[in-house]
């Protein structure tokens, strides 16, 4: 626990130090033990990814809605539509596995493109499953929040904290913009701040 959280501290550090604040999880090739899986829910609010289901590989789980809050208490986004390999670039099994996940009323879907694949394949994808009825709301519009010893940022939609940590505390709007920053004990919980 105490390595998985010191590792995944130093890269949240990285990434506010090139002004970069995620907002979702992605466990690397889906695969941790649980124990892991703890550690990273008690810093990121969501997650978009398939679980798996005990310490083994290959136990994932591929469901076809968002799970509003898994063993862990994240918000969940499947990743339910698999990847397109480097080796094999083709949009087919992809919009295949949507139209599998389609017989479920009011399915959500979701899969990992990696962003040295070609964006033609990408552009087909989008259009496949637009074409399908899926569409692509944006996850920004989800109350999401990130919380480290000495950070928090989240989105407009989540719940504001009732005593932020760090020396600093972030307010992103729609658009990924930082709309305040300053500190936790000025965090804005009862008047929306001014986007402009």
């Amino acid at each position: 626990d105490a390595k998985t959280r010191t590792r995944l501290l130093l890269g949240l550090e990285e990434c506010i130090q090139s002004g970069v604040y995620p907002l979702l999880w992605e466990t690397p090739h889906y695969a941790a033990p649980l124990a892991d899986y703890r550690v990273v829910s008690q810093t990121f609010s969501a997650a978009v990814e398939r679980r798996q289901s005990f310490d083994r590989i290959g136990s994932d789980q591929l469901v076809p809605y968002v799970v509003q809050k898994d063993r862990f208490g994240q918000l969940l986004l499947p990743e339910n539509l698999g990847y397109v390999p480097l080796d094999d670039q083709r949009s087919e099994p992809i919009l295949e596995a949507a139209r599998r996940t389609a017989v479920v009323r009011d399915a959500t879907v979701g899969f990992f493109f990696h962003v040295f694949c070609s964006p033609g394949i990408l552009e087909e994808i989008a259009d496949g499953l637009l074409a399908q009825g899926f569409s692509f709301p944006d996850v920004r519009s989800l109350p999401l929040s990130v919380t480290g010893p000495d950070f928090h940022w989240s989105t407009m939609e989540a719940p504001p904290p009732a005593s932020p940590p760090g020396a600093e505390a972030r307010l992103i709007d729609s658009s990924g913009a930082v709309v305040w920053r300053g500190p936790p004990k000025d965090f804005p919980r009862d008047v929306a701040p001014d986007l402009g």
